[in-house]
């Protein structure tokens, strides 16, 4: 179900049911880093989205969350209805966090602080992919104390 392709280009979704199958697919990489996940998924409306992308945007945050914690650590999905327009999906880490200075490029094409690790789009990707979905993302982050996405997606008839 996962990796299936959606045949029109937005449609109503369970963004609960994205999160939980991306988390399944990651679930014993967390545990073999030794990162113990807690979700709080609340009743939602369903969103419209495209379900492939947001899938992709999902799993990219949530690679990046593994990625910021190599020694392990706690790693939060929260979801909850932001307001009569928007769903809202934070995933947090305890990882080693953003540096201030790095915070307004991170969304930027090729702009990366792990080199050895990547070209620098995947967070570009996931911005551009949830513009194109007319939702939002902001990110808050504390070097050494972790970091918090959080993206708003629209509810379907808004």
């Amino acid at each position: 179900d996962f990796s299936r392709r959606s045949t029109a280009d937005r449609e109503s979704a369970d963004v609960n049911k994205l999160l939980r199958q991306t988390l399944e697919i990651l679930d014993k990489n967390f545990r073999n880093q030794e990162i113990e996940v807690e979700a709080d998924l609340k009743p939602l409306p369903l969103c419209f989205v495209n379900v492939d992308e947001m899938k992709q945007a999902f799993l990219n945050l949530l690679m990046n969350a593994r990625d910021a914690m190599p020694n392990g650590g706690t790693l939060r999905v929260r979801s909850y209805v932001a307001d009569d327009r928007f769903v809202a999906v934070e995933i947090e880490d305890t990882g080693i966090g953003i540096e201030e200075k790095d915070l307004e490029h991170i969304f930027d094409p090729f702009y990366t602080t792990k080199p050895e690790h990547g070209i620098g789009l995947g967070l570009s990707l996931v911005h551009a992919t949830i513009r194109r979905n007319r939702g939002k993302i902001k990110v808050e982050s504390e070097r050494d104390r972790g970091t918090r996405f959080t993206v708003f997606l629209p509810i379907a008839g808004t």
